[in-house]
């Protein structure tokens, strides 16, 4: 007899090594939780832990096992292999104590062939060691050896959280059918109590496991369970459920803990899929395998066959599987690799799946699938993402939403918040951009410093703001100068400032000074309806807003005012709607006549010795949809900063900074309906949606273009 189990066990143990290997072979290295449970054994090994993360019995494990195999990833699927095999072997120990060696065999071969715990035995994931431990646990307690049987039983609990269900189960009919307490069995709640203890201090509360925060009752309890009964069917024939079950509670009752915390697992949110069923899988088949040999014979045979379709007709997917594998991420390992150098371990590199940032040796931030543009870099960049990683593979059908930043220069520098870190020129379907991310150039740096304001402009050190009530005031203080007028669109004017001052129709250039204790006023503007005035040297540049409509300047040495002529362009019907100056660089903004949705940016340069009448040659214009006329130069370089339409909406419009070749980079991406921009060297203001000013200090080198280079769609090719 024992001659016969052990021909048999060397049989089934063969059988699953060769189709594990076949899977080691046919199926990727690594997979998504893959990841997580090698860097807790990178942790545990350094000396350090996540409590956070996923618990430590299988790290430990490939920790241990990491001077063997000589690699981390092959000392993940190691100890999975031999937990495959070794459970096919259990199986057939176990099932001999309930069923003829005939029916044994054939439920270990069941698992030995089974193709999906197959695949899992060679994937870095917990359920093989988990399954294997659970088979230990019963045997050695349908063996009295508890004390054995508890330590085990708390090492279960460190692999896999439910496994703490069969502990219990396994205590309560110990004690139940001893009528004692089971002292030798408790040994392994040591374990438990030491985990839970040191998880409690790390999450700050008392907890079992800090797996726990990732069980929170959710909805669609119905569609989980259903999805769980389909899982199932993929695992084992549902026609011997009601029959395993039956047999389950009246010869092992603690069995039925491994089954709750499965038929537990709807009510909670957490991803169904066939590999949960799979550690107790044994059990199932098993316990199935009994009952069936416990019907007369012509029933018997029904159901084995009606049971072996079934198990054809649910396997069948997953043998396919197990042959053609899934490559979750091709390539990752060499991509990995190459990025290496470029990354520290501090790092978080954000994508769809940690597999090539655990090769480069980066941590991971997932970027969610669904979500727009905007919403994933918002995502990524709250939870602390420090690169985005755009993969070739990906962005055709994973995350096309970041197919443009792969693909499109113009919309890689839209975005002030990614700059190309490195590129693989790898062959063709391995070939990535890594970004680095860091937070808009107007973010965290600006504070609120007035309220019901409209515009706003630096003066020396400090803020004017144009309230609503008509003054100009400094930030958070008082009235510049008390008039009966209203005062708006201040632009700075060497240590002063000048502004619009006047009352419904009547309006008139003003300058104020630091040292003045009145407005000096410019009446002779006042048939001009001026607005939008800015300093150009000894001059006032403005827009004249009464027919004809144009700009205008205001020769202040001898108090005369002058057409300007902007050549060139589409100059004749250009109609001017606002003006700025940066030393002698004039920006003009302007529609055509019939046109007033998009605005067309102008840039100039005032002439060194201007006299009477002034033409400006335009140099170069670009067409965009403003939300407000009002733009800034940037203190250095050719480019403007202006207030764009995001989505069409002005209610939605950013600060961005427009450059001559037309590019777009966008600057604020917290302030919706950013507008009437003040620049002044590192110090920046501007009013929101809300009339509220934000100021502070900000790098205007973050305005400026990165190289980038991005490849081509093969397909356009």
């Amino acid at each position: 007899m024992r001659s016969l189990l052990q021909r048999d066990a060397l049989a089934i143990a063969l059988l699953a090594a060769v189709v594990r290997l076949v899977a080691w072979i046919r199926q990727p290295e690594l997979s998504y939780d893959g990841t997580y449970y090698l860097r807790q054994a990178e942790r545990l090994l350094g000396g350090s832990y996540d409590f956070i993360g996923f618990p430590p019995g299988y790290p430990l494990a490939i920790a241990a096992a990491r001077g063997v195999a000589g690699d981390w990833v092959h000392a993940g699927r190691g100890i999975s292999f031999a937990c495959g095999v070794a459970v096919a072997v259990l199986t057939l120990v176990w099932s001999r104590r309930w069923v003829p060696p005939a029916w044994a065999f054939a439920a270990a071969l069941a698992v030995a062939l089974h193709p999906h715990h197959a695949r899992i035995s060679v994937e870095v994931l917990s359920e093989p060691l988990y399954g294997c431990v659970l088979l230990l646990v019963v045997l050695l307690f349908e063996s009295r050896r508890d004390a054995i049987a508890g330590l085990l039983s708390g090492f279960a609990f460190l692999i896999r959280p439910e496994g703490l269900l069969l502990y219990v189960g396994l205590i309560a009919v110990r004690a139940a059918r001893t009528r004692r307490v089971p002292w030798s069995l408790l040994c392994g709640t040591a374990l438990v109590a030491g985990y839970s203890i040191l998880a409690s201090r790390a999450v700050g509360h008392p907890v079992i496991t800090p797996k726990q925060g990732q069980l929170d009752l959710g909805p669609e309890v119905a569609a989980r369970a259903w999805i769980l009964v389909q899982t199932l069917h993929a695992c084992f024939p549902l026609l011997l459920v009601p029959g395993a079950i039956a047999i389950g509670i009246r010869r092992s009752p603690q069995l039925l803990a491994v089954f709750a915390a499965t038929a537990a697992i709807p009510f909670f949110t957490v991803h169904v899929q066939e590999r949960i069923h799979l550690p107790a899988l044994p059990l199932w088949i098993v316990l199935g395998c009994a009952w069936m040999a416990g019907l007369a014979p012509a029933p018997r045979r029904l159901v084995a066959i009606a049971a072996a379709i079934l198990l054809g007709i649910g396997l069948a997917p997953g043998v396919r599987l197990l042959w053609n594998g899934f490559e979750m991420v091709p390539h990752a390992r060499a991509i990995g690799t190459a990025l290496r150098p470029h990354l520290q371990w501090q790092d978080r590199v954000a994508g769809r799946f940690p597999l090539v940032p655990y090769y480069a040796g980066a941590g991971f931030v997932r970027a969610p699938r669904l979500a727009i543009y905007p919403a994933l870099m918002d995502s990524v960049l709250r939870a602390g993402a420090t690169h985005l990683l755009v993969l070739e593979g990906e962005v055709l059908n994973v995350l096309p939403q970041l197919r443009p930043l792969f693909e499109d220069a113009a919309f890689v520098t839209s975005d002030s918040r990614i700059a190309a870190a490195a590129t693989l020129d790898a062959p063709p379907g391995q070939r990535a951009i890594l970004y680095r991310l860091s937070p808009a150039p107007l973010g965290d740096e600006l504070a609120i410093v007035a309220t019901r304001a409209r515009s706003t402009a630096w003066c020396g050190d400090g803020l004017v703001v144009a309230s609503d009530d008509g003054d100009l005031h400094h930030a958070g203080g008082d009235a510049l100068v008390s008039t009966p007028e209203n005062e708006s669109e201040p632009a700075r004017d060497g240590d002063g400032i000048v502004c619009i001052q006047g009352s419904g129709e009547s309006r008139v250039i003003a300058r104020w000074h630091p040292g003045a204790s009145s407005y000096e006023r410019y009446e002779v503007t006042r048939a001009d309806r001026p607005r939008s005035p800015t300093a150009v040297g000894e001059a006032i540049l403005y827009v004249r807003c009464v027919p004809p409509i144009g700009l205008r300047v205001l020769d202040r040495s001898t108090g005369r005012v002058h057409p300007v002529r902007l050549q060139g362009l589409d100059a004749d019907t250009a109609v001017p709607r606002a003006v700025t100056a940066r030393g002698r660089s004039v920006a003009v903004t302007y529609v055509g006549p019939n046109d007033d949705e998009h605005r067309i940016l102008a840039t100039c340069e005032w002439p060194r010795d201007a006299r009477g009448e002034v033409e400006m040659p335009g140099r170069w214009a670009t067409s965009l949809q403003f939300a407000d006329d009002a733009v800034a130069w940037l203190p250095e370089g050719d480019a403007i900063v202006a207030s764009l339409s995001i989505g069409d909406e002005a209610a939605a419009s950013a600060l961005c900074a427009v450059h001559r070749n037309g590019y777009v980079r966008r600057l604020s991406f917290d302030f919706p309906g950013a507008r009437r921009p003040a620049l002044a060297g590192t110090r920046v203001a501007f009013v929101d949606g809300s009339g509220a000013v934000h100021a502070g200090t900000w790098n205007p080198d973050r305005a400026k273009l990165s190289a980038v280079r991005t490849f081509r769609d093969p397909e356009r090719r």
